[in-house]
C-alpha cells in the first residue's frame, strides 16, 4: 500500500520482479528531482517575497525619523499589509520544512530499491514453491486416477476368476461322479465275468458227467454269448480308456483349479494393498 501511494500507481500486479524495482527506482528519482526543484522553487520565491517585504518596509518607514519609527512600530506591526507578509512568509516557510521533510523521508529510504530486489526475490522463490507443489498434487491425483481404474480392472478380473474357478469346480465334481461311476460298472462287469468264468470251469469240469451232450453244448454257447456280450460292451464303451481319459481330465481340472485359486488370492492381494 506505501508502495502505491509512493508511486501513485494503483495496482503493481502487471509488472515483473525486475520491472517493480525499475519502477520503483525511476518513481524515487523523479520524485526526489521534483521535490528539489519545488523547493529550491520555494526558496526563490521566499527570497522574492522578502526582498518584497523589505521594500515595503523600507517604502513605509523610510519616511520616518527613528522617533516615529519606535512610535508608529506597533501600529505598522498591526497593519493589514505587515500581517498578510508575515502569514505569506509562514506559509511558505511550513511549505519548506513540510517538502523538506518529504525529502528527508525520500532520502531515508536509499535501501528501498534492495528491499524490493529481496521481496520480488522471495516472492518468486514462493512462486516457485507453489509450482512444484502443484504439479505434485496434479501427479497424485493423476497416480490416484490410475491406481482407482487398476483396482477396478482387478476387482473385474478377479469376479472372473472366480466365475471360472466355480465352473471348473462344477465340472471336476461332474467328471468325479462320472468316473466313479464308470469304476462301478467296471467291478459289475468284471465280477459278472468272474462268475462266468466259474459257469464255464464248472461246465469244463462237468464234461465226464453223463449229462445229455447237448445240454452242456448249450450251457457253453450260452456262456460263451454273455461272454460275447460282455466283450461287446466293454468295447462298445471303452471303459478303460474311458476311465483314463477321465483320470486325466480330472488332473488337468485338478491344476486349472489350483492355478485359478493362486490367481485369485494374488489379486486379493493387490486389491488389499489399495
Amino acid at each position: 500500500m506505501f508502495l502505491c501511494r509512493l508511486l501513485e500507481a494503483n495496482s503493481i500486479e502487471s509488472f515483473g520482479n525486475d520491472g517493480i524495482v525499475e519502477y520503483v527506482e525511476e518513481s524515487l528519482t523523479s520524485r526526489h528531482s521534483s521535490t528539489m526543484e519545488l523547493m529550491k522553487f520555494l526558496e526563490e520565491t521566499i527570497n522574492v517575497q522578502r526582498k518584497k517585504t523589505e521594500n515595503i518596509a523600507q517604502a513605509l518607514f523610510g519616511k520616518l525619523s527613528a522617533e516615529d519609527e519606535l512610535k508608529d512600530d506597533k501600529h505598522v506591526r498591526s497593519s493589514r499589509l505587515y500581517s498578510l507578509v508575515t502569514d505569506q512568509l509562514q506559509h511558505w516557510n511550513a511549505e519548506v520544512e513540510r517538502y523538506k521533510a518529504q525529502t528527508d523521508s525520500l532520502q531515508g529510504r536509499k535501501d528501498i530499491k534492495e528491499e524490493f530486489r529481496v521481496m520480488a526475490s522471495a516472492l518468486s522463490k514462493e512462486m516457485e514453491m507453489m509450482e512444484a507443489q502443484l504439479k505434485r498434487w496434479k501427479q497424485t491425483a493423476h497416480e490416484a486416477v490410475f491406481l482407482r481404474d487398476e483396482a477396478q480392472s482387478l476387482k473385474s478380473l478377479l469376479g472372473e476368476k472366480v466365475n471360472e474357478q466355480k465352473c471348473l469346480a462344477d465340472r471336476c465334481e461332474k467328471q468325479m461322479m462320472e468316473i466313479k461311476s464308470l469304476k462301478i460298472l467296471i467291478e459289475e462287469m468284471q465280477k459278472e465275468k468272474l462268475e462266468l468264468q466259474i459257469i464255464l470251469d464248472m461246465y469244463g469240469k462237468e464234461g465226464s458227467d453223463n449229462r445229455d451232450l447237448l445240454e452242456i453244448k448249450e450251457s457253453e454257447r450260452r456262456a460263451h454269448s454273455q461272454a460275447e456280450v460282455l466283450r461287446d460292451a466293454l468295447d462298445e464303451h471303452s471303459l478303460e480308456l474311458r476311465v483314463k481319459a477321465a483320470n486325466e481330465a480330472e488332473a488337468a481340472c485338478e491344476q486349472r483349479l489350483s492355478a485359478t485359486e493362486a490367481e485369485i488370492a494374488e489379486l486379493r492381494a493387490k486389491l488389499g494393498c489399495f
